[in-house]
């Protein structure tokens, strides 16, 4: 909670800050969407709404209209029932003193916040005040303090089955060298880059043990992603490898085999290494999961664009997973 001298301040600071930041995001709708607003025709407003006598507990910010006006917009989406739109060329009016809605702020006492935590079942693990105790920086972390190594054993097997599914009931042993979508590794790329990652992350970054398979670890350690808007381009963050022979599929077998085993057996000598924060509440073994289920979704975009002669019939009683569960460590 603040005082509302305090608030008004932050907002209509003497130097303008604030509002200058504020109305930039009329600058880059001019640079990026081709509109044409005079910013000197606009200006920052706040509303104050009390939750006691004396404090603010909600501020709204809005760009005011400073006369009747008209604008453009060259180009922009309008998101409205889940559908996208794209629209291209469009006039807007606004009236003297007409407000855009930007954003709402809220602000929140101590109790409150502990509330909002418990509310999404989280708890407030850390807390960091300035001197005089009128700013708070808080951490929240599922309210599950003790880590059931049976948890998050299961936790990870999950993510094992479904792409174990994928890779064995739903497409074909041939079709682990097609790649159906440009700028996509084929298959099996992903059966060992899934083991890669997990290895990596868990025994070389965390644990900083020494690999006997670091050929495959660097092989399969990276892969490479399109450009959403051009997919016949690579994106910046990931380099074009056109690799051409890949490993035996026995031997990428042993080397997934192994490193399941590996991290099964070593569950609960990381648990205990408290005195990394990837090893604290078992993040990385969220981490790895859901990596692995992000890739699931990569290889459901693969199969539907795979030529039928590689996918099999599939059979959901191959499937055992409880749909029910949910894993929160």
């Amino acid at each position: 909670m603040k005082e509302e001298k305090t608030v008004k301040l932050a907002y209509h600071d003497p130097g303008f800050v604030t509002q200058k930041f504020i109305l930039n995001v009329l600058a880059r709708m001019n640079r990026e969407l081709g509109a044409n607003f005079e910013i000197s025709n606009f200006e920052l407003e706040i509303d104050l709404k009390h939750s006691d006598d004396e404090d603010v507990g909600k501020i709204q910010l809005f760009i005011k209209s400073l006369q009747n006006q008209k604008y453009f917009l060259e180009y922009f989406f309008l998101i409205e029932n889940y559908f996208r739109f794209e629209i291209h060329g469009k006039e807007f009016f606004l009236s003297k003193n007409e407000r855009i809605h930007i954003e709402d702020s809220h602000k929140f006492q101590k109790f409150e916040i502990d509330m909002i935590a418990q509310s999404t079942c989280f708890f407030v693990e850390d807390q960091w005040l300035d001197q005089e105790k009128k700013y708070t920086l808080n951490t929240f972390a599922p309210f599950k303090p003790n880590i059931e190594i049976s948890d998050v054993l299961s936790m990870i097997r999950e993510g094992w089955g479904f792409a174990d599914y994928l890779f064995e009931c739903v497409i074909t042993p041939e079709a682990l060298q097609e790649s159906p979508i440009q700028l996509r590794h084929p298959f099996i790329f992903y059966l060992g880059h899934l083991c890669a990652f997990e290895k990596n992350q868990i025994f070389k970054y965390l644990m900083k043990k020494k690999s006997d398979t670091e050929a495959f670890d660097e092989l399969f350690e990276r892969g490479i992603d399109p450009l959403v808007d051009n997919p016949s381009k690579c994106h910046k963050h990931s380099a074009e490898i056109n690799y051409i022979g890949w490993p035996d599929l026995k031997d990428l077998l042993i080397y997934r085999d192994k490193t399941r085993k590996m991290i099964e057996e070593n569950l609960k000598e990381v648990l205990l290494h408290t005195t990394k924060l990837m090893a604290q509440k078992g993040r990385v073994f969220t981490m790895v999961h859901e990596h692995t289920m992000m890739h699931v979704e990569t290889l459901l975009y693969m199969i539907q664009e795979l030529d039928p002669q590689f996918k099999q019939k599939i059979s959901l009683e191959k499937l055992n997973y409880d749909f029910g569960k949910v894993y929160i460590l």
